[in-house]
């Protein structure tokens, strides 16, 4: 398992998981890919991309707060193939150690 971190919106990676995000999240309450491209374009949100090499599982979108002491995990999903199997709680641990790398995030997850 390896998490990729983007402060853009890498058309790879993004190709890989707007499957993943459209079925989660299309018709209920997700953001348009303008809305998206348009946070990315005012430095307001970063891509994060759980993965197997090349192959893509999980995505979510974060954000960190002013004064830098929270991650914001926005919009976070796991394929569905990967459901029930604890990949979901793994991406969600790897993002909280990204942030607390990041100095933005403390543990107050439980898996």
């Amino acid at each position: 398992m390896e998490l990729t971190t983007m402060s853009e919106l890498d058309a790879v990676w993004w190709q890989r998981t707007k499957p993943m995000y459209m079925h989660a999240f299309g018709n209920h309450g997700g953001k348009t890919e303008q809305v998206i491209r348009r946070m990315f374009e005012r430095k307001l949100a970063l891509f994060h991309v759980a993965h197997d090499q090349d192959e893509a599982w999980g995505m979510a979108f974060s954000s960190i707060s002013s004064d830098r002491k929270v991650l914001v995990i926005d919009y976070l999903t796991v394929d569905e193939a990967r459901r029930g199997r604890g990949d979901g709680s793994a991406f969600v641990r790897m993002l909280l150690e990204w942030g607390e790398s990041a100095g933005a995030a403390s543990r107050h997850y439980r898996s």
